[in-house]
């Protein structure tokens, strides 16, 4: 499946640049080169970085399933999984509202060029950063469940999925660039929600919505707001111009407000467990410091 998307991702360079010159889009070969440069500069950069953690979680999670399996131990196997995709929300759902609400000033704050047309395709790449990771968990589910053909399949459908809205999009004067971003999170979301398919199928169920996604979908609304509002306040209040060192501790103390804020609602609505912060690098030490039981 990585070789799938590999293949795809260098099929990629060469279809964006062409659509970006065709006749619908006009782009000269320098513009269209500099699109996709700040493209995959800047905010693919950043989408990738919250999947570091996920294909460390992703790994712990293989064997652990597998193990459960042979033992036929179908509790653990449930149990594991559903902790596994709640920890992925948990992750991936603020890295998501963070992209959304506050690419520009976080590209502001590393570069000078590029930060307007980075920050909105890094926006939109904002709603593919919880399937990415979901796709990373549930390969490793249904490998562990046996079915290493399943997570080819899925991925080669939403590959091919990628390169038509590649073509159509970034086709569109509109759109241009602005459609391989979208493609990209289209492509991810049809992987995950196949994958999550076969997975319900093999297990005869799947985790609980409303806890492993609904409580931290509701603290990131919540995080997402107290972020907007720190940003938009601070921003005025400050008067600060965009990429002055004012408008980056405006983006820091902003970031620094939303973890805050994120954590608290975290526990307040119980949406993360025990179980979840040990998965993670010293968790034992952490669940400790947060009181978890």
């Amino acid at each position: 499946s990585s070789a799938v998307m590999s293949l795809t991702d260098l099929i990629d360079v060469a279809l964006i640049s062409a659509r970006l010159q065709s006749p619908a889009v006009g782009m000269t070969a320098e513009a269209a080169t500099t699109a996709y440069g700040i493209y995959t500069g800047n905010a693919v950069n950043f989408f990738n970085l919250p999947q570091t953690l996920i294909t460390a979680l992703a790994v712990s999670v293989l064997p652990t399933i597998a193990s459960a399996r042979a033992a036929q131990n179908f509790t653990k196997v449930s149990k594991t999984m559903a902790t596994a995709m709640r920890l992925t929300m948990i992750i991936t759902l603020p890295a998501g509202a963070g992209f959304l609400l506050l690419s520009g000033p976080i590209l502001r704050m590393f570069y000078s060029e590029g930060t307007v047309l980075g920050g909105q395709l890094m926006a939109i790449l904002g709603f593919a950063v919880p399937a990415v990771a979901l796709v990373a968990i549930t390969n490793a589910v249904l490998q562990a469940f046996g079915r290493i053909d399943l997570p080819l399949i899925s991925m080669f459908l939403g590959a091919l999925v990628k390169i038509f809205g590649y073509y159509v999009l970034i086709g569109m004067p509109e759109l241009n660039i602005a459609g391989a971003p979208i493609s990209t999170a289209v492509c991810y979301w049809l992987i995950a929600l196949i994958n999550l398919f076969h997975i319900g199928r093999l297990s005869h169920a799947l985790p609980p919505l409303g806890k492993t996604a609904g409580r931290p979908f509701a603290a990131t609304v919540g995080m997402g707001a107290a972020t907007y509002l720190c940003h938009t306040v601070l921003l005025r209040v400050l008067d600060a111009a965009p990429g002055t060192v004012l408008d980056k501790l405006v983006t820091l103390a902003s970031i620094a407000v939303a973890v805050v804020v994120y954590v608290v609602l975290l526990l307040l609505l119980h949406a993360v467990e025990r179980e979840d912060v040990l998965l993670l690098p010293k968790g034992e030490k952490l669940a400790n410091i947060l009181h978890l039981k």
